[in-house]
């Protein structure tokens, strides 16, 4: 059985309320059983939405990792009829712990609509059942 490649997070985005939701939250990576790395989709982004950029956290604390969970993003066509691509990570870097990251979205000026900080835990093989 082949394993996954990607764990999907669906980002939904409230422009009025200025808020994001990641779902899961948080998104668990598993580099040698599956899912190794993450593919954000945005179904339903409001059309003022121009922008999405994913960044990973430094210094968010001792809770979490002080690094980036994958050594490479980029972007992919949409599998949820938005307007904008996927993003897809690449070169997980295999070390197990906690990694926060943050959603932002902006319009065509690149004004600031929402942000969310979600998480992200990584492992090599799932733990129990």
């Amino acid at each position: 059985m082949e394993k996954q490649r990607y764990a999907t997070v669906k980002v939904t985005v409230d422009v009025k309320n200025r808020r994001i939701t990641c779902d899961p939250d948080p998104v668990k990576c598993y580099w040698v059983a599956g899912p190794e790395n993450i593919r954000w989709t945005f179904p339903g982004l409001p059309p003022e939405v121009d922008a999405v950029t994913i960044e990973w956290e430094r210094n968010a604390g001792s809770k979490y990792k002080n690094k980036p969970m994958f050594y490479a993003q980029g972007v992919a066509p949409s599998t949820s009829n938005s307007h904008l691509g996927d993003i897809v990570t690449a070169q997980n870097v295999k070390e197990k712990g906690k990694f926060k990251y943050a959603v932002f979205c902006f319009d065509r000026a690149g004004n600031l609509l929402a942000q969310a900080d979600p998480e992200g835990d990584n492992d090599d093989i799932p733990i129990g059942p």
